[in-house]
């Protein structure tokens, strides 16, 4: 996870409403009933197979409609557009006027998030092997995002291969990695606006 190319703001104030914009969406993310959908009773999938029986698989998760919200506001939290993605939100904290174990932790946590991503899913699609950080995308821009050909065209071959069910459900647990570090960061951030909130407020 590269730094950001966008350039972002150097004054304390403009940075922390920045922070505290990360924090409305990371809010909304955790109020949405994606986890719970997700993680419900029943939720899974199951595969059957059968001498001179076609191969079935179902699968229980989170609904189409609550996916798509959901990945209607992490995508802000990914993408770099404004300016709250976790690098850029990481960066941020490096230019704030806190201890320096604040930002090593801030640092660190993109850092498990990074290699998390970078683990290969362990399947093989017309000879691609992608990692959690690419199956995230093909299904974030081949399904759920604007639309992208490139993506369009692996999803597709995603969805025709004999284990789509359960890629389906690497996805709901990469959206749900993704939450759980929001949560981490707002509380994070939280902490950091009530440190400098405090050291601004006078002393009568």
């Amino acid at each position: 996870m590269a730094k950001s190319p966008i350039p972002l703001p150097t004054a304390d104030d403009e940075i922390l409403v920045l922070l505290r914009l990360f924090n409305e969406q990371a809010g909304t993310l955790f109020e949405y009933d994606f986890h719970r959908e997700a993680c419900g009773l029943g939720s899974g999938f199951e595969i059957k197979f059968g001498p001179g029986q076609p191969e079935s698989a179902t699968r229980k998760g989170a609904s189409q409609q609550m996916t798509s919200a959901t990945i209607l506001v992490l995508r802000k939290l990914v993408q770099q557009q404004d300016k709250i993605s976790f690098p850029q939100l990481v960066e941020m904290h490096q230019r704030l006027p806190i201890p320096d174990r604040k930002k090593q932790m801030s640092a660190k946590q993109l850092d498990i998030l990074a290699k998390y991503l970078e683990e290969p899913t362990g399947y093989s699609i017309k000879g691609w092997t992608p990692t959690r950080g690419d199956l995230f995308e093909v299904f974030m821009y081949g399904k759920f995002a604007h639309n992208k050909q490139e993506h369009i065209a692996k999803y597709n071959d995603l969805m025709n291969c004999p284990f789509a069910v359960m890629l389906e459900s690497d996805f709901e647990d990469i959206v749900l990695t993704y939450i759980e570090v929001a949560l981490w960061y707002k509380s994070f951030n939280e902490s950091i606006l009530l440190s400098l909130d405090t050291d601004k407020t006078p002393v009568l």
